[in-house]
């Protein structure tokens, strides 16, 4: 949450502010949150075990693959977190 809370507010203090940021949680939802990483991981770990495959076939491929999908799924995930904090 202290992500979203420095992309909203613009401010490294109130990015950290804890009690603020536990406010947040309770707001958007344990359950929604933890749901939210597990579904996160599981897609992560379908397409590693994928790409360990194809990187076993080719290491060139797969490495040219695993820079892709980080950068991908590093968007994918905080473009997640930022819709479960926008709409607490």
């Amino acid at each position: 949450m202290a992500k979203c809370r420095l992309a909203k507010t613009d401010s490294m203090g109130e990015a950290l502010a804890i009690g603020e940021a536990i406010g947040d949680i309770s707001r958007v939802g344990l359950f929604k949150i933890i749901a939210t990483i597990i579904v996160m991981l599981i897609i992560a770990f379908v397409a590693a075990i994928i790409i360990a495959w194809i990187g076993n076939l080719n290491n060139t491929i797969g490495s040219i693959l695993l820079g892709i999908f980080a950068v991908y799924f590093l968007f994918f995930y905080n473009r997640a977190i930022g819709l479960l904090y926008s709409d607490a």
